[in-house]
């Protein structure tokens, strides 16, 4: 499955190099979804999802509670309006852009119904 990953946060550099190793193939060329990873504002402390409802969002907020104690807004008016595509606005706290990039990949790998163990395989709890 190809996955475009762009933004200007680290976590999109981290995501990228993650979704290759799990056997993704990250291209911006005809991608089944598009994840765009920014930076939050400076002293931010919510994580924001910009998202229509879709099977995308769902299971990245269902994989991203449990990762993180931060408050996750989900935004689904205005912004992005296709269900492939999803935006993600992360704190610059280690600990959120670390459950971010974890939440993404295990909801891709729920969307594509590819095995679980390969989570263990990467040392990925």
């Amino acid at each position: 499955m190809r996955v475009n990953v762009t933004g200007s946060a680290d976590s999109a550099k981290a995501l990228t190099g993650t979704l290759s190793a799990a056997g993704f193939l990250v291209s911006d060329f005809m991608p089944s979804y598009t994840v765009i990873v920014e930076d939050a504002e400076e002293g931010e402390g919510v994580i924001k999802v910009d998202s229509v409802h879709c099977a995308l969002d769902s299971f990245l907020v269902r994989h991203l509670r449990p990762l993180t104690a931060t408050p996750v807004l989900l935004q689904t008016a205005g912004g992005i309006q296709t269900d492939n595509t999803i935006r993600i606005y992360v704190p610059r706290r280690d600990l959120d852009r670390k459950a971010v990039e974890t939440a993404v990949l295990r909801a891709l790998l729920e969307i594509t119904r590819q095995d679980k163990g390969l989570l263990e395989r990467l040392g990925i709890r």
